[in-house]
């Protein structure tokens, strides 16, 4: 699906003067997630079920309980139900873990001890603030609505507010990383800059389209693949970086995982 294009330089007479701010980032910069965070951030875009004791309790001694191993399940909750000594059962229903994580979120949760049962094993993630890594959480969600969305045919729909607040709206706020080339002089006239681009065959045609990542380490990752020494990680608000490349090129968020997503400002709102 994906190919590594030549450099697209974007000069900035293109463009009106940017209404935001791509924060360039140093070369010695590193996230400061702990490897318990670092952890959970890699797990959720896993698919499973949570369990909950007889008062739907679904946090109960402090731990969200997520098993994604439908071959665990029932040894999962006869070992809670001997250790609680309450009825455990499991949700009905497959949900995404990061959903159930920003769900809990927006309705207060703060902190979070998660046990995800996985694989044959389960871990224990420890997350004292969950303010941390909600960024990442709320964009893995967006991904997985629009995700959600193109397969019901509908996502122009939501993209034109058909369905409730428009979707570039609402993904206001979502912080990712990508790579550029910097202008010298901070976008004085005649200044050059130009975007890591990759090339896509999505139709109608191929073009170019500008990888995102939601965390640092993924973009440093995709940095090391490029041949351009100039290329330095930033990170931006992603409905912002959307509309400023409109009718030049599209941005591609995650474009190496099952939920990859294309996004462009739609014509109408040129």
């Amino acid at each position: 699906m994906f190919q590594f294009s030549k450099i697209t330089d974007l000069i900035s007479k293109m463009f009106s003067k940017p209404k935001f701010t791509i924060q360039t980032l140093p070369a010695d910069f590193h996230e400061t997630y702990s490897t318990d965070e670092l952890n959970f951030i890699n797990a959720l875009m896993l698919q499973g079920k949570f369990l909950s004791n007889d008062k739907d309790e679904v946090i109960y001694n402090d731990q969200l309980h997520f098993c994604a191993d439908d071959t665990m399940l029932e040894g999962a909750i006869a070992s809670l139900k001997e250790k609680t000594k309450c009825n455990i059962s499991a949700d009905t229903v497959q949900n995404l873990l990061a959903e159930v994580v920003g769900t809990l979120y927006d309705n207060g949760v703060k902190k979070l001890q998660v046990v995800l049962y996985h694989k044959g094993t389960s871990q224990v993630y420890n997350l004292p603030d969950l303010r941390r890594v909600i960024n990442v959480v709320n964009g893995i969600c967006m991904l997985h609505t629009a995700y959600a969305l193109q397969a019901a045919n509908i996502f122009q729909d939501s993209v034109a507010g058909k369905h409730g607040t428009p979707f570039y709206e609402r993904i206001k706020g979502i912080k990712v990383f990508m790579l550029w080339d910097p202008p010298k002089n901070g976008f004085q006239k005649g200044d050059k800059f130009a975007f890591e681009v990759l090339e896509l065959d999505t139709p109608p045609a191929k073009h170019g389209a500008i990888p995102v990542f939601f965390t640092y380490e993924e973009a440093k990752t995709h940095l090391a693949k490029t041949t351009d020494p100039k290329f330095q990680v930033a990170t931006v608000d992603l409905a912002d970086l959307v509309q400023f490349v409109k009718g030049q090129l599209s941005v591609v968020v995650e474009p190496f995982t099952n939920y990859w997503l294309e996004l462009n400002w739609p014509d109408k709102q040129n």
